[in-house]
């Protein structure tokens, strides 16, 4: 079989007729397409800008997809991965072509929403774990930072074994002898931690930092409710009236002349 050598050919035309051009010899599959070098009266056009963002959309589109099978799976035959991809024809293409911006929108559209689904999920992890964290702790009367009052000092924590409430006492005993009156309540007890809630006069609270320091603290980390803006009502006078510019320029020279806006 003789071998021949390859034919070059040079195409020139109006810019404006380019991309109609390069997509009708892709189309006939019959050359090779080269960029061919700068000269004195021809220049190469720059387009790896346009190329990095149709990659980009080509990508997204991809991603799209992907997240699409995973939720909804299209329904396939046995031998369809035999199949190869299906030829589009000039007119579906023109349509797709025509539809390209909805279509990206759309793409753009699931990568957010499958984001949003990720971030959800990590937040019903973190949930998840918070009230783990909380249940041993559901028969305890008083907050989880509570310390005591005026009198008394109060210490939460947890023990890392099961322990009775004799057995918690008999620790106390021996630690602190000298510890009258001290009041011990299990609130929960299994194989892994016993929770504990003691409270002690303030006089004798120093005799229990040796129990204390057995018992690590176990509040559990939970996250600050999420801070609403002050009511319009409760808000300083120089503060309501006026445009919003014109209660910024309020509260910097508050701010600038005294300590801050607050005090």
């Amino acid at each position: 079989m003789a071998v021949l050598q390859m034919q070059k050919i040079h195409i020139c035309a109006l810019n404006t007729d380019r991309k109609q051009i390069l997509e009708s010899l892709q189309r006939k599959g019959i050359v090779q397409i080269n960029a061919d070098q700068d000269t004195d009266i021809f220049h190469c056009t720059d387009t790896s800008a346009g190329c990095a963002k149709y990659e980009k959309f080509s990508h997204m589109a991809d991603q799209a997809l992907k997240i699409l099978d995973t939720y909804a799976p299209e329904k396939k035959g046995l031998l369809a991965s035999f199949e190869g991809k299906r030829e589009v024809g000039l007119a579906d293409y023109r349509v797709m072509e025509k539809n390209r911006g909805e279509a990206i929108e759309k793409a753009d559209r699931i990568g957010k929403l499958s984001r949003s689904i990720a971030e959800q999920k990590a937040n019903l992890t973190r949930t998840q774990v918070q009230y783990d964290q909380l249940m041993p702790w559901l028969g305890l009367d008083v907050p989880m930072n509570y310390t005591g009052t005026s009198t008394t000092r109060a210490f939460i924590g947890t023990l890392p074994a099961e322990y009775s409430l004799e057995q918690v006492t008999q620790m106390l005993a021996n630690a602190a002898p000298e510890l009258d009156a001290c009041s011990v309540e299990i609130i929960s007890a299994d194989t892994d931690q016993t929770c504990i809630f003691a409270v002690c006069p303030t006089r004798q609270s120093s005799l229990t930092t040796p129990c204390a320091s057995a018992a690590s603290p176990a509040r559990p980390c939970i996250p600050p409710p999420p801070r609403r803006p002050m009511p319009i009502s409760s808000r300083p006078r120089w503060m309501r009236s006026g445009s919003r510019s014109t209660r910024l320029r309020r509260i910097w020279k508050r701010w600038a002349s005294t300590a801050g806006p607050w005090s």
